[in-house]
């Protein structure tokens, strides 16, 4: 379970300061999604770090960093979960948790996250308003009702909730039911993500279809609707404020096993937080690459120093010639109306 920060409004003018690290806490899922962002969902892999590697880290981490964010996997699924969180409230450190919702012992764990005072929120999947849209996603039977229930639950407690939505082909004109679904619910707000990986034409929308949606949630942040957007937008195309990808300056990602990837969606390594220190990652030559990396389509773009061409990880998963579903002519003048 995962999700894109870089367009995050609080990131906005820092851009060359750590703000926050996503933790896998495990490869565990109880999902199987087509258009799943974890690197690691399709291999076997070992055991996730126990709870007392986790402290260690998240000591290591503290200094450098405002909140963190639990994400795997799906991270409640990590066997001392409860461990790692009652650490982060005695060190009073902020966090937010990445989850499908799909959580065991719900009620207990529900009560759990309620009494925990540095939870600042919960960022809860729903990929449609339906059962049917949501799991042409997840993959999995009864997973829609499941999610709906723990929303309803979390926020019963008292505890802040967004949904988080990836546009896909079965979902991208119900924009509006999923946003009015998750209003009902009790949702704070509504994140949508365009979705970050290989070409998969299964669930994928059209070009033009996604183009739509992007625009239409634009316009909505624009009119002060409670919406967010989660994934930078290459500007040649659909219209965005221009917000370059800040993996691996103002967040990275420390995976299950304690390895530092810039980008939750992307398969870079660029160090091990049990063996380096912070500043050592940060000032490797892995994540001075990854920092250059532009796409050959972006060469000679008057907006390139400020777009870097959108996603770095989607450049590097898909291949150049699907790098953005579609590529549209787009003059220098128009794109700057589009700005």
């Amino acid at each position: 379970m995962g999700d894109c920060a870089c367009y995050s409004s609080e990131l906005r003018g820092n851009e060359n300061e750590l703000i926050f690290a996503f933790l896998e806490l495990t490869p565990a899922c109880n999902n199987r999604c087509v258009g799943c962002s974890n690197v690691f969902s399709d291999h076997s892999v070992p055991a996730p770090l126990n709870a007392q590697h986790w402290i260690e880290i998240i000591d290591k981490l503290r200094p450098h960093i405002k909140f963190l964010k639990l994400t795997g996997g799906e991270p409640t699924l990590h066997p001392e979960f409860e461990k790692i969180v009652n650490h982060l409230a005695q060190e009073g450190f902020p966090f937010r948790l990445l989850t499908n919702g799909r959580w065991p012992r719900k009620g207990q764990l529900a009560d759990f996250l309620a009494e925990i005072s540095v939870v600042e929120s919960l960022l809860i999947s729903l990929h449609g308003h339906n059962a049917e849209s949501h799991e042409k996603f997840t993959m999995t039977p009864g997973s829609f009702d499941d999610a709906v229930e723990t929303i309803r639950l979390a926020v019963s407690k008292g505890l802040k909730v967004a949904t988080s939505t990836v546009i896909t082909k079965y979902n991208w004109d119900k924009l509006d039911e999923i946003y009015r679904f998750s209003m009902d619910l009790g949702a704070d707000h509504v994140v949508f993500n365009r979705y970050i990986g290989p070409p998969l034409p299964e669930i994928e929308p059209e070009a033009w279809q996604a183009r739509e949606a992007l625009e239409k949630v634009q316009d909505w942040i624009a009119d002060g609707l409670h919406v967010r957007f989660g994934t930078p937008i290459p500007q040649c195309f659909a219209k965005s404020p221009v917000v370059p990808c800040l993996a691996g300056k103002a967040f990275f990602t420390v995976d299950p096993w304690g390895k530092v990837r810039p980008c939750n969606h992307a398969p870079i390594v660029v160090g091990d937080i049990l063996k380096q220190s912070v500043e050592e990652i940060l000032n490797s030559t892995q994540m001075a690459h990854w920092n250059s990396m532009l796409p050959d389509e972006c060469a000679g773009c008057a907006l390139a120093a400020y777009c870097n061409g959108g996603c770095r990880a989607e450049a590097i998963l898909r291949p150049r010639s699907t790098y953005y579903i579609e590529r549209r002519p787009i003059l220098f003048a128009e794109k700057l109306t589009k700005i």
